[in-house]
């Protein structure tokens, strides 16, 4: 557990030594999101079902806190960041290695030439519209669109600017949402972000490989793709709209499976402190590919309403009322009663600090 802190401390005090040079900058960012969530269902143990955020009930807690360390130059660039939260402990709880789960970056990255980079290590990844930090996004919760699909990619990733409207990313990584490498194949992927106009902006990206975990075996490729655009309306007002859909071929099988994921997100800033927004979705994952319900099948849509108030430049105070349903009686409570649907509020103080 003392090693990545050790880590950590070596890379702070390494590049700051170089903080002084005008072509070198290091950065030290700090976040923390705190959070008391209530699902009316009274979930078993306490944990909610199906996610990774706010997943725990009527208990305040740290849902993700983190420390990063980044470093720039001329030509090189490298970030390393601990973190801990019960988002931690649910999203990485297939990792294998304890001191693996504590790790939110770890990459290093060199300019090929100006507007073009090749990083490896722990990455970001290059799909999807809403990003693993709710202080970013609009509405508190994640997205199912977001919740299963990668928070996080480990291998090499190619990004490029071409100009001030298209930017172009490719990846080659060890799987989905993997750090420890479960079979002797590869994945690879794009992603092509468009931004025509001031107010819109146009994205897709796709994630290919093979999936079934084993070293010895059949190959169970999964194939998947994302698409987003987002447009403003005018400073006040936005709204996003993304799709999701992938196909792997199943277990003791032949043919495939799909999966589909689609949402819509729209925001309203009433004033400089004050912001409205909602979310409306929908998952159906009918074969189980990447939710396991037991064998009934997933058909979840969720409605979410979000009150931000913005405390400070980089302090969010958020509030927000959700409600989904599925089409099984899915969710598990503590008297052993199952349900179709679920009713949450939550409630998150979340910050980020760099220096």
């Amino acid at each position: 557990m003392k090693t990545p802190l050790i880590l950590f401390i070596a890379l702070m005090l390494a590049t700051q030594l170089h903080a002084q040079d005008s072509d070198r900058e290091f950065t030290l960012s700090a976040f923390a999101d705190v959070y008391y969530a209530y699902d009316f269902n009274n979930p078993l143990n306490n944990s909610r079902q199906y996610v990774t955020q706010a997943a725990r009930h009527n208990e305040f807690n740290l849902n993700w806190g983190y420390l990063l360390a980044e470093y720039s130059a001329k030509r090189v660039r490298s970030s390393f960041g601990l973190q801990t939260g019960t988002y931690v402990q649910y999203n990485y709880a297939a990792e294998p290695n304890e001191l693996t789960k504590m790790i939110y970056q770890a990459n290093a990255g060199i300019k090929i030439k100006e507007g073009i980079w090749v990083d490896a290590g722990i990455i970001t990844p290059h799909t999807g519209y809403e990003g693993v930090a709710s202080i970013d996004n609009e509405i508190y919760t994640r997205a199912l669109g977001t919740e299963y699909t990668p928070y996080y990619l480990t291998g090499v990733k190619l990004s490029a600017a071409l100009n001030d409207k298209l930017d172009v990313t490719a990846v080659v990584v060890n799987g989905w949402q993997i750090i420890a490498e479960t079979n002797n194949a590869k994945s690879v992927g794009v992603n092509l972000q468009y931004r025509p106009t001031e107010e819109l902006t146009l994205s897709y990206g796709n994630l290919i490989g093979n999936e079934q975990p084993g070293f010895v075996g059949s190959r169970k490729v999964r194939n998947y793709h994302n698409a987003w655009i987002k447009y403003t309306f005018n400073p006040k007002f936005h709204a996003v709209g993304s799709f999701d859909y992938g196909v792997q071929e199943l277990l003791g099988s032949a043919e495939s499976g799909h999966f589909v994921m689609a949402m819509l997100i729209a925001e309203y800033k009433v004033s400089e402190k004050l912001a409205i927004g909602g979310r409306v979705e929908n998952m159906r994952d009918d074969d189980e590919i990447l939710v396991n319900t037991s064998g009934g099948g997933f058909n979840l849509s969720t409605y979410s309403m979000t009150g931000t108030l913005n405390v400070a430049d980089n302090a969010k105070l958020r509030v927000e009322a959700k409600y989904g349903s599925d089409a099984n009686a899915i969710f598990l409570s503590q008297d052993a009663t199952t349900h179709d649907d679920f009713f949450l509020l939550v409630g998150s103080l979340a910050m980020r600090f760099t220096k």
